[in-house]
């Protein structure tokens, strides 16, 4: 069986809301092959970046 690979996807700064939201987060870093790859189905995209979101930047754990 042969696998097939997904070619990135990056939309040009201003044409993707999603995009965007993403560039946000990552901040200097920019768009990742992983986000490349989910932008092929915005909304997994936008789901993934809103959990990556709240688990990195907005997660409190007890104790800390």
């Amino acid at each position: 069986m042969s696998s097939r690979r997904i070619p990135d996807r990056y939309p040009a700064s201003g044409t993707s809301e999603i995009a965007d939201r993403i560039r946000v987060r990552r901040g200097a870093k920019g768009l990742t092959p992983l986000d490349g790859a989910l932008l092929y189905v915005p909304p997994v995209a936008d789901g993934w970046n809103q959990l990556l979101e709240l688990c990195v930047q907005k997660g409190i754990l007890p104790g800390m």
